[in-house]
């Protein structure tokens, strides 16, 4: 199951890294937000250099914090 990641790909503080479970004393970050087959779609757009904007139907932004070796 999907969890909230950071802007920078890290793991939200307020969720359980290996449940994904909400940790009940913490609040969850605003920035936070869960990757769907969208962002996925776009960031595989955005590793072959073709700029994912006005491509299909998808309004997701690529994950820019995975980077090509």
């Amino acid at each position: 199951m999907a969890f909230p990641l950071l802007p920078d790909g890290t793991v939200d503080p307020a969720f359980d890294p290996k449940t994904g479970e909400q940790i009940p004393t913490r609040t969850p970050n605003p920035k936070a937000d869960v990757p769907n087959h969208g962002d996925i779609y776009a960031t595989a757009l955005y590793l072959s250099d073709i700029d994912p904007k006005g491509k299909g139907r998808n309004e997701r932004e690529p994950l820019k914090y995975i980077k090509r070796a």
